[in-house]
């Protein structure tokens, strides 16, 4: 989205919807270039998604239009072992756990 239309709400709009979690999503922190993003949850779980080409999809079924943007889960972090509630990164986009 322009960043001069960030406050207009005609410019807002939903632009993907991820389902990869289990539990509540807690925090998300996208790179500076914008290409990947993390998600820690409630599941113990951080996902890093990439952004692709192209439009996304819609899941079956729901009638729903396709996602603007398309993101893919590239990267899955286990371990935790409680609620995933902040993530760190360095300006080199290598994500920090604490």
């Amino acid at each position: 989205m322009d960043k001069n239309n960030a406050n207009n709400d005609s410019s807002q709009g939903l632009l993907a919807t991820m389902r990869d979690h289990f539990g509540s999503v807690n925090c998300v922190r996208w790179a500076r270039h914008g290409r990947y993003l993390a998600s820690g949850s409630d599941d113990q779980v951080i996902l890093i998604h990439e952004r692709k080409a192209g439009s996304g999809t819609s899941e079956f079924g729901s009638g729903e239009p396709p996602d603007v943007e398309n993101w893919k889960v590239v990267m899955t972090l286990r371990g935790h072992t409680a609620d995933v509630v902040i993530i760190f990164h360095n300006c080199t986009h290598a994500v920090y756990l604490p």
